[in-house]
């Protein structure tokens, strides 16, 4: 059986990761969900309502699928692929366009530019990003992605990442999510379910499953060798990356945009007269700002970061606040204010876990009860 005895409560806009080795029945979960398999037994809710209610293709309607190959229809443009539900709605051309404009702007991807364009004519993250954007394009409450990012390079795949999170925090869609990637679970999940055989070993948020794994299976699956107390306690200092690039805190965002591009790096730090730490920005922040806006000084910009931990601070107290303020990389500073270097998320979680993209992909194969606490509803599984 595919999957069995699974109980699992999803709350209204979460992000779920569902995750485990190739068979355990992570993608059967989300084609249950948009009724492509039908359960043997027990019920699956949506909102509190028996999903059976709805006729299949009225459901399919009501939610967004992403999946690795992402199926973009060759002969329609981008407008027409993002909007192509819309159109199957009823929806009249120029609120299709309208719509499809929006979404691409979302991504940054400039309308004039892309809309007319065919999908031959896009690199593959470009086309996984319209995959995504035609799964939000009829305004679904819950998105279900199959491995959307697997068949990308890994630069472009944590770039998809990251945008992925971003747009989910400014649409507060529910994600349920599949991968057999551990590094992109910790990375991408509010929870992580993990699955073996078609069941849940184990529901808990990337910082609970890090610190606690439930039993053996979890422990290897996540790289026993690097889940040892040592490592956990380890302080920043002995990982940390110790080049600094600064900015005066007058300085202008254009300076500062400019300075990241021509070193090559995605965040920089601000500092005062006396070169004590201010804040720090990355590109992402300064992603949508108007031209004007970037010749302000950068003390003066909204979205400045304040977050920054000691050099004795733990490797896992480091992840912990990473996750916790949706960030990529913080400074490391002494009291007095002096930056000494930053942690990036990935060089911290590939410590903890031991377990690089290759290795993932080889514990995919491999073999290998608890669940959550009960959560307010956007999907509920139950007992199949």
């Amino acid at each position: 059986m595919a999957v069995n005895d699974f109980s699992l409560d999803i709350q209204r806009g979460e992000f779920v990761v569902l995750i485990g080795p190739s068979g355990c029945g992570k993608s059967t979960t989300l084609r249950m969900i948009n009724r492509l398999v039908e359960p043997s037994s027990g019920t699956i809710e949506i909102d509190g309502q028996n999903y059976e209610k709805y006729h299949p293709v009225e459901l399919r309607r009501r939610l967004g699928y992403v999946i690795q190959q992402v199926g973009l229809i060759p002969h329609l443009t981008i407008a027409e692929n993002i909007a192509f539900v819309l159109r199957l709605k009823g929806v009249k051309e120029n609120g299709r366009r309208a719509r499809a404009r929006e979404l691409l702007e979302l991504v940054e991807m400039n309308p004039d530019l892309f809309m007319d364009r065919y999908p031959s004519e896009l690199s593959g993250g470009q086309q996984q990003r319209i995959g995504v954007l035609r799964a939000l394009a009829h305004d679904p409450d819950i998105i279900l992605m199959d491995e959307p990012f697997g068949s990308l390079d890994p630069i472009t795949r944590e770039q998809l990442q990251d945008e992925l999170k971003s747009l989910q925090l400014n649409v507060q869609k529910t994600i349920i999510f599949v991968t057999h990637d551990m590094d992109e679970a910790i990375r991408m999940a509010d929870r992580i379910v993990i699955m073996r055989e078609g069941r849940i070993v184990q529901v808990a948020s990337p910082n609970v499953i890090l610190r606690a794994p439930s039993d053996d299976f979890v422990a290897n699956f996540f790289g026993r060798q690097r889940l040892s107390w040592q490592t956990i306690k380890m302080p920043v200092r002995e990982i940390m990356d110790r080049s600094i690039t600064s900015v005066s805190q007058k300085s202008s965002l254009a300076h500062s945009l400019e300075e990241m591009l021509r070193r090559g790096i995605d965040q920089i730090v601000i500092s005062d007269e006396n070169d004590k730490f201010q804040g720090f920005v990355s590109l992402d922040d300064l992603r949508g700002t108007l031209k004007q806006d970037l010749e302000m000084s950068v003390d003066s910009f909204s979205k400045v970061h304040k977050e920054t931990i000691p050099p004795e601070f733990s490797v896992l107290n480091g992840i912990q606040i990473m996750i916790a303020h949706k960030i990529n990389k913080i400074p490391v500073t002494e009291a007095d204010g002096t930056v000494v270097g930053s942690v990036s998320l990935d060089s911290a979680i590939e410590l903890l876990t031991g377990v690089t993209g290759a290795e993932s992909a080889a514990l995919a194969s491999d073999d290998g009860k608890n669940g959550g606490p009960a959560r307010r509803k956007a999907v509920k599984r139950r007992e199949c």
